[in-house]
């Protein structure tokens, strides 16, 4: 008895379809999470700067002091609109790739199952995130770097502004003389943005497979 590998494959298609569904809501929770997380340290950071740098903000005037505060509140206020300006990008996405065809899917996601999405390290030795969906992360806490900046707490996010600082927080544009505003030092996501991430990458390994058996079955059903 032939094997029914319409069905087969349609079954596998559904399951497929499924798992995309999960991982856009682990996406838009994992920008919940990102957001909660900017929030916290926006005012976290900027306090430790001040602590850091007392001879700067002993120099401040009251309306400096004023004005600091407000444009932290106001970047604590925006961090949801940050997190969505850097984060949406569907090149970050597995499940959002512009060019994701079954094929190219299949191409992209064959060499690096186990490595695109994963959380690799411990507590111990520290953790290493996704390069890409970290490095967007770094993007949204740069914006802090503009204010502390204009505050003079030796901290550039502009590259032609190299030589006079300590801190480079900015990145340069792939191709362009452009730089944005970039967090460079060392820092920890937050417990649930790990959590949610390793969903998705469960999700993630999980479609990868799938999309193997669907190229299975139908190289074996061409071959009949």
């Amino acid at each position: 008895m032939s094997r029914d590998f319409k069905g087969l494959i349609a079954e596998r298609d559904r399951a497929l379809s499924l798992l995309i569904s999960n991982m856009e809501m682990i996406r838009l929770k994992f920008f919940a999470d990102t957001t909660q997380f900017a929030k916290k340290w926006f005012l976290n950071e900027a306090k430790a700067y001040c602590v850091k740098y007392p001879e700067i903000v002993l120099c401040f005037k009251k309306e400096e002091s004023a004005d600091l505060k407000q444009q932290v509140n106001d970047l604590v206020k925006d961090a949801g609109s940050f997190v969505e300006e850097n984060l949406s990008n569907p090149n970050l996405w597995w499940h959002l790739e512009p060019k994701c065809s079954f094929w190219w899917r299949l191409e992209q996601t064959r060499s690096n199952i186990y490595s695109q999405y994963e959380l690799l390290g411990n507590c111990q030795v520290g953790y290493k995130f996704p390069e890409k969906i970290d490095m967007s992360v770094r993007y949204v806490l740069g914006e802090l770097g503009i204010i502390l900046e204009q505050h003079g707490f030796k901290v550039t996010t502009n590259s032609s502004r190299r030589g006079v600082y300590y801190e480079f927080w900015f990145r340069n544009i792939e191709g362009e003389e452009e730089s944005q505003p970039y967090y460079p030092l060392l820092f920890d996501w937050s417990d649930d943005m790990k959590s949610t991430m390793q969903q998705y990458n469960g999700q993630f390994k999980k479609a990868t497979l799938l999309l193997n058996e669907i190229h299975s079955l139908k190289e074996e059903m061409r071959s009949i």
